[in-house]
């Protein structure tokens, strides 16, 4: 399980470190959980990952919309990933 950009410290790794994340993960077969809720909120847009289940068949990415766009009342987010399985689990 990864959380970047992370709350509260609002770490994220760089992009080869990302990689190597991935990298050992497939190299195990293993899935990767993705909580992505601050996706979009890093300080500086170029230094933005991409979003897991983009990179990577066994990740599972988590976002939603109330913290990103300050909608604390709606709760509304969304679960993605490649793999069937996992999907018809969740």
């Amino acid at each position: 399980m990864v959380n970047f950009p992370h709350n509260p410290t609002r770490y994220f790794p760089s992009r080869q470190d990302f990689d190597r994340i991935i990298e050992i993960a497939r190299a195990h077969n293993l899935y990767l959980f993705s909580d992505e809720m601050y996706y979009l909120l890093e300080y500086d847009s170029s230094d933005r990952l991409p979003a897991t289940v983009e990179v990577y068949d066994q990740a599972v990415s988590l976002f939603g919309m109330p913290k990103t766009f300050g909608m604390a009342g709606i709760r509304l987010g969304w679960v993605v990933t490649k793999n069937r399985q996992m999907l018809g689990k969740c």
